[in-house]
């Protein structure tokens, strides 16, 4: 893998600052003028600043020269394992910080998506995000049926049990995707273990019958 050389950037960053305090010294040169009366004192001074910038001007430019002849000679890009073992290490720690952060960018689309579903079947509908986070971290019993090609997730009651049906809605609208476990041919589908009525009949699979009508 090829990567930009530090030393070239860091030749690259010294020129690019040299040439932009040309510039801004190159200006003052040419805005510099003689001003007040044409005394010896003023005409002095005068022109001992001109000198000044020119001789500064003029010592920058060679600067800036060697610089960009250092520069072309040294390559922009290297292999990776020609990178300094120090800027090696803080270039991965770059990298994974990116990686990172796109991982839990797409964690927390996936999770306001599931929040968006889950509102659909709650009356406090600010309370979706933490209930969903409850779902997540509740107990699950993972089954893998290779004969059937799927893996059930079966999601545990949480202990409030009016959000059965908010999980059974969740668990209808994520089977509908049929999403496939990576790495694998298995479909996942994600049910409830029980769902109990108050007259004490258990239920089992993503959708029970309706007990109350």
């Amino acid at each position: 893998m090829e990567v930009v050389n530090p030393v070239y950037r860091t030749i690259d960053s010294a020129v690019r600052k040299l040439a932009g305090k040309l510039t801004r010294k190159g200006k003052e040169f040419v805005a510099f003028i003689l001003e007040g009366e044409i005394a010896p004192q003023n005409v002095e001074e005068y022109l001992q600043k001109k000198a000044d910038l020119q001789e500064e001007i003029g010592s920058l430019e060679k600067d800036v020269e060697r610089l960009k002849a250092e520069r072309k000679k040294t390559k922009k890009h290297i292999q990776f394992g020609e990178f300094p073992e120090k800027d090696r290490f803080r270039r991965l720690s770059v990298q994974s910080k990116y990686l990172i952060d796109t991982i839990k960018m797409i964690a927390y689309r996936a999770e306001t998506s599931m929040v968006n579903i889950v509102r659909e079947k709650m009356n406090h509908k600010d309370e979706a995000r933490s209930l969903l986070r409850a779902i997540c971290k509740s107990d699950a019993d993972i089954i893998p049926n290779y004969e059937a090609g799927v893996l059930t997730v079966r999601l545990h009651q949480l202990a409030n049990r009016s959000s059965g049906e908010t999980m059974l809605h969740l668990c209808d609208e994520l089977n509908a995707t049929e999403t496939v476990f990576p790495g694998t041919e298995l479909r996942l589908i994600y049910e409830l273990v029980t769902w109990q009525n108050p007259r004490g009949q258990e239920f089992r699979g993503s959708r029970p019958r309706k007990w109350w009508s």
